[in-house]
């Protein structure tokens, strides 16, 4: 048995900060030089966020004249963000807090090596936190008082990129301060077991089985703490996703009226191919809508709310809903296998898709359908947990109480130290379900970008 626990989503922190608006909001004289800032500008976006910046995209003064300062300054800075992301990546992965095996926590030697792992952990998210306000400090500076920048692209960029460099700002502090408690509550767990270490012993569920209830609550409050920081770091990573895809989506509409004459000229391959997604793309989306509606209904905090744990009729109910929303799972994923096996035999077969779409297929085929299907898994095994901790209240029913604590929607107190335990292991594994979902939900649509950019 493995205890696993989502790795921290480690952030690329330059788009959000260091871009003006994606498009003009007005005529801005001269209009040419803007506009030609912003083409560029959004190619260099566009690779940073899919790819690694190509050296190519050095910028000459003779080939850009006034905008290569600029958007080579902005290059810069993106780089910089970028390898700053992978060498946050690398320093995550080196602790493997992703997945910490059983026997980590039964051998003092390897809790020890993990205690250290976590401070260099804990030096490198300092250190990484002064070289990223350092580079926007540097940045921001440069746009202010440089000699290199054209007088008008200087006030249009500063005054474009106001609402995203304090926007910015205020999401580095947020995603440092998650990823340094984070760090500091596993260290704390670490650090209590090293002190307690050789009282307790070896069980299933719970896996530790402590010697006393003092020593078993404050455990497991180290747990709680790191899943809610765990939680509070994919909410943000959400808020990233809804960012990038509104940028996203301003570059697409920017590139589609660029390219708009030269498609209508496009073959009849790729026409019928591109009709043939577009009828399973509907499909998608309203099969979608239906599973997002049934998903959204059974999130725990609309599930357990106070009014349905304190009332056996409506607890009922919600247990009925909950069974009848995994029907809604199973029977929308028949659907799709169904759609898909369809779509895949019909384009994999057909003799209208030349190399490129071949490709693209292939991709499709290959990186986009099993995120999906997995997608399903995790929401059926969800629904498996969730009627578990429903059921749990039921056979406890009259014999807990809600407990008022500040900064806490729910907190419970049981005949027993050990059903409290038995709670906080429900939730804890509801938590991450939760967060594979969402972290799910992110790739796919990451897959997504990729596939329409083939």
């Amino acid at each position: 048995m493995t205890t696993k626990f989502l790795k921290p989503f480690c952030l690329s922190l330059g788009l959000l900060m260091a871009t003006s608006p994606l498009t003009s909001k007005e005529a801005i004289t001269p209009q040419n030089l803007v506009e030609k800032y912003e083409k560029e500008k959004m190619k260099l976006i566009e690779e940073f966020v899919h790819s690694p910046i190509s050296p190519k995209l050095t910028y000459s003064t003779k080939e850009h004249g006034p905008l290569a300062a600029p958007l080579n300054k902005l290059r810069q800075l993106l780089e910089s963000s970028k390898q700053e992301t992978i060498a946050g990546v690398q320093a995550f992965n080196e602790v493997d807090l992703e997945h910490i095996a059983d026997d980590v926590f039964f051998d003092l030697s390897k809790i020890v090596d993990k205690k250290k792992k976590l401070e260099r952990l804990s030096v490198f998210l300092s250190e990484s936190e002064k070289r990223a306000e350092k580079a926007y400090s540097d940045y921001n500076t440069w746009l202010t008082s440089s000699s290199e920048l054209d007088e008008f692209l200087r006030q249009y960029i500063l005054e474009g990129s106001l609402p995203y460099r304090e926007k910015g700002a205020a999401f580095r502090k947020e995603s440092f301060r998650i990823k340094k408690n984070l760090v500091g509550e596993f260290a704390k767990l670490f650090d209590f077991l090293s002190e307690i270490y050789g009282t307790y012993q070896r069980g299933k569920d719970p896996l530790i089985l402590c010697s006393n209830d003092q020593d078993s609550l404050t455990l497991n409050s180290y747990f709680s703490a790191i899943s809610n920081l765990f939680q509070e770091e994919q909410n943000l990573a959400l808020q990233w996703q809804q960012n990038a895809l509104q940028m996203e989506k301003a570059f697409v509409e920017a590139t589609e009226m660029e390219s708009s004459h030269d498609s209508m000229n496009r073959e009849l391959q790729v026409e019928a191919l591109s009709q043939c997604f577009s009828k399973f793309r509907e499909f998608c989306k309203q099969e979608g809508a239906v599973v997002n509606r049934a998903y959204t209904e059974a999130i725990v905090n609309n599930v357990c709310t106070e009014e349905s744990l304190f009332d056996l009729k409506k607890l009922n109910e919600k247990k009925k809903r909950v069974e009848q929303i995994g029907v809604i799972f199973e029977e929308s994923q028949k659907k799709w296998d169904a759609q898909i096996s369809d779509l895949l035999k019909q384009t994999a077969s057909s003799s209208l898709l030349d190399i490129q779409e071949r490709k693209r297929f292939d991709f499709f085929e290959k990186s986009v359908v099993p995120h999906i299907k997995e997608s399903f898994v995790v929401k059926q095994n969800y629904i498996l947990e969730l009627k578990k901790l429903l059921d749990f209240f039921s056979t406890k029913y009259g014999t807990y109480k809600k407990v008022p604590e500040e900064n806490q929607e729910f907190r419970f107190s049981f005949q027993s130290d050990f059903e409290g335990i038995v709670y906080e292991n429900h939730m804890i594994k509801i938590g991450r379900l939760l967060r594979e979902n969402d972290a799910l939900d992110l790739r796919i649509g990451q897959v997504m970008r990729e596939f329409s950019q083939l």
